[in-house]
């Protein structure tokens, strides 16, 4: 479940790589090709990190998940007031 949720993330930030968002096509080929590489990434990591830091790197993800308030998508509009645009860098 980690890759696919890295795989979608991947995807969305795809369409942000110049600085304002411009829509990517996005389909089967390429979403296998996403997951494939994130998989080989992953792996990467896992084995380079070896067993026991592998192990706590993916507890530590999944308390991080766990712990993450939830975000209703009706509140999302009613805390865009907290956000300061001013702010932000461009």
């Amino acid at each position: 479940m980690l890759i696919m949720a890295m795989t979608a993330i991947h995807a969305i930030l795809m369409c942000w790589t110049s600085g304002a968002y411009v829509p990517v096509t996005f389909n089967l080929d390429t979403g296998v090709a996403l997951y494939q590489d994130t998989a080989t990434f992953v792996e990467g990591v896992l084995d380079r990190a070896g067993r026991a830091r592998a192990h706590r790197l993916m507890v530590n993800m999944l308390d991080l998940v766990r712990n993450t308030p939830h975000v209703d998508a009706v509140d999302n509009v009613v805390d865009i007031d907290q956000v300061d645009f001013a702010n932000m860098p461009i």
